[in-house]
């Protein structure tokens, strides 16, 4: 294969990986919820389930997102009892938001269902070709590092 395919597989690849996989798996899932939630929603949970509290300013910069976006999705989940907000008792312009039990327990359940999703579509594919996707993903990932240093 040569480069100039190699570099047009990168670009398509995960374009067309990240559309299918938001369509199929993410937002297939995130309709049957019983609430209303966004993409948003899910990566600022996953952030936060992750991070146990986070200022706002790095879900701005981590989803690349306004700061009007991110505000607005923070309300919703706070609504919901998602998430807590908490101003730093130093510094009143910083704002962190922590995940809430109900939080994580509605962010364990849609990752449960993506996982189980994924799995299903993987079961489409042959020990070689799974033995080859984990290869790629490999070297993937070590580009992707590659690109963020």
């Amino acid at each position: 294969m040569s480069n100039s395919e190699i570099k047009k597989l990168l670009i398509d690849v995960p374009i067309t990986m990240c559309r299918n996989m938001s369509q199929k798996f993410i937002s297939s899932i995130l309709r049957d919820l019983p609430v209303n939630l966004s993409q948003h929603h899910l990566a600022i949970l996953n952030l936060l389930d992750e991070n146990k509290s986070l200022v706002i300013s790095d879900f701005v910069e981590t989803l690349s997102i306004t700061k009007p976006q991110m505000t607005a999705s923070a309300d919703k989940l706070i609504e919901l009892g998602y998430i807590n907000r908490k101003n730093d008792d130093k510094d009143r312009r910083k704002i962190y938001l922590s995940i809430t039990p109900k939080g994580t327990e509605i962010i364990s359940d849609i990752n449960h269902n993506i996982d189980a999703e994924i799995d299903k579509n993987l079961a489409e594919l042959s020990e070689a070709e799974l033995i080859k996707l984990g290869e790629g993903l490999k070297v993937l990932k070590k580009l992707c590092e590659i690109c963020k240093g």
